[in-house]
């Protein structure tokens, strides 16, 4: 089809200037031209933007136009799987199976949403009809590993992992899948494997980061804490010196954030939630991450009128939404700069509940378990009247370690991979979290991990009657929950409880001066 010059000259800033695109684009559809072509461009611009649910809204416009094709299904899959729509999603993945000739060509991308949504038994089948032309490919070999090891299967994910090494010895993730599959011992470990890939491995790498915090695991496993926290700090810096990241800026998002809400005092809830009585209340499991959030939530999720929808981005991106964010770099910022009538309440917590859907209707309440969204929780106190909070909180030096010695998907906790930084950020999510007992009283409920390790049985009680829910037992055989696991937990959570994370950090005490004279300073 003939493309106007218009179009033509805005596809040129595309991935260039995508918010001059947008602008471009927009110009073009105030002139009539409203094309599938133009609002597949406008898609593109919001995706690259960060605004999801905007790039699906112009996607499933695209496609209305007459533009079915896989470039937009493509498109509308990852717009909604960012913005954790995962019923949509799996609609789409059921309206894609319907057709042959959009299915064959999207078959990876209908696997990896699969995989993503938690669809495990069609992502399995999937790949493993990918691997069946194609069974040297150690990407889906490896995710066929991460699909077995979220399904609690560990034996399968380690000889998958093992089978993407062979046939791809310099893939990182898959080393780094490896050592976490289990707790390694001195008879069983990936150690000479994992050094031989680490000699191999470019210091400046991503592969090098990954590789050095799987030997960091499992030298820890074998009670080797000096090599051990080598490999970390090896891992840490190599992440590192590839991060834009100021902390200074974390502080002023903190301040401003406290800002918005102290002028609210007189009135803290305003919202009126206009939604079926019927519908699931939330459940905000939030904190700092690696303080116990999994936990809870399998023991909350194994009670029969608790489902779990995982860590959702959902809010963030109803917070976009209500405010037609255009895209652009600090949008915390840009939110809580706005004053507080161009915000609807009321609005936002309902674009969150049509996204948050749980599968079973008859669920009293639903976890969502983003641990960030404690830096939102005024604004979805506001927007969610009736949502419940569950802080998780841990001893501030297991805190940092254990955020430490994780690496995180590109983008998410960077302040974790420098010790004064993370030491730093978990006192501003302390003094906040202050903040929103005192704005929100009563709506706030702390669980300390070492509590919830140490007796079990008594912080359950105290999350039940918090929820007022009845006493059921399934909640403390939670490692018998078959439901899939997706964090960095998902071994330890298929045990019973143990206590040996309690202050392990003390393993590693004489490395950690820089984050524990941090917290000496601040008293």
């Amino acid at each position: 089809m003939h493309l106007s010059k218009s179009l033509l000259k805005a596809q040129k800033y595309l991935f260039v200037n995508d918010e001059y695109c947008l602008t471009l684009v927009d110009r073009i559809i105030d002139k009539g031209e409203a094309s599938s072509q133009v609002y597949e461009l406008k898609a593109k611009c919001y995706l690259n933007l960060g605004c999801h649910l905007l790039a699906a809204e112009c996607a499933e416009m695209a496609i209305k136009q007459g533009g079915a094709n896989a470039s937009l299904y493509t498109i509308l899959l990852e717009s909604r799987l960012n913005c954790s729509d995962h019923q949509s999603v799996e609609y789409l993945i059921e309206k894609l199976a319907d057709s042959k000739a959009l299915y064959d060509v999207l078959i990876e991308d209908v696997a990896q949403s699969a995989h993503l949504i938690n669809h495990n038994t069609l992502a399995e089948k999937l790949y493993l009809k990918l691997l069946s032309t194609d069974s040297h490919n150690h990407l889906y070999l490896t995710r066929l590993g991460a699909i077995y090891q979220k399904m609690g299967d560990m034996d399968k994910a380690q000889v998958y992992y093992l089978s993407a090494i062979e046939r791809s010895p310099k893939y990182a993730i898959a080393y780094n899948l490896l050592a976490n599959v289990r707790k390694q011992t001195a008879q069983f470990n990936h150690i000479d494997l994992l050094k031989d890939a680490f000699e191999r491995s470019e210091p400046s790498s991503d592969s090098y980061a990954l590789i050095a915090y799987a030997l960091g695991k499992e030298y820890e496993d074998l009670g080797e804490y000096t090599d051990s926290f080598m490999h970390y700090n090896a891992g840490a810096k190599a992440m590192r010196q590839h991060i834009n990241f100021d902390i200074a800026k974390v502080k002023q998002a903190f301040s401003l954030t406290k800002e918005y809400f102290a002028r609210d005092t007189v009135e803290p809830v305003l919202a009126v939630n206009s939604l079926s009585s019927k519908t699931p209340t939330p459940i905000f499991v939030l904190g700092m991450p690696r303080t116990g959030s999994t936990l809870i939530d399998r023991v909350l999720s194994s009670h029969s009128q608790v489902e779990s929808l995982g860590e959702l981005s959902c809010f963030k991106e109803s917070m976009k939404r209500v405010t037609n964010f255009q895209g652009g770099e600090g949008f915390h910022h840009q939110f809580y700069r706005y004053s507080k009538g161009q915000v609807n309440f009321q609005k936002l917590g309902e674009i969150y509940q049509q996204l948050a859907k749980p599968v079973n209707a008859n669920s009293c309440y639903f976890i969502d378990k983003y641990p960030m969204n404690y830096m939102d929780l005024g604004t979805i106190a506001k927007a969610l009247p009736h949502a419940k909070f569950i802080n998780t909180i841990r001893d501030p030096m297991s805190t940092v370690f254990s955020n430490f010695k994780q690496i995180f998907t590109h983008g998410m906790y960077n302040y974790s991979y420098e010790q004064t930084e993370c030491a730093q950020q978990t006192l501003y999510y302390r003094d906040l979290m202050t903040f929103w007992h005192k704005q929100f009283p009563g709506r706030i409920l702390d669980v300390p991990y070492e509590a919830m390790v140490g007796n079990t049985e008594k912080q359950t009680r105290n999350l039940l009657n918090f929820l007022k829910l009845d006493w059921d037992e399934n909640c403390l055989n939670f490692h018998k929950n078959k439901s899939s696991v997706a964090t960095a937990s998902v071994s330890q959570v298929r045990q019973p409880i143990y206590k040996s994370s309690v202050a392990g950090w003390k393993n590693y005490e004489q490395f950690l001066e820089p984050a524990q004279q941090v917290f000496s300073d601040q008293g």
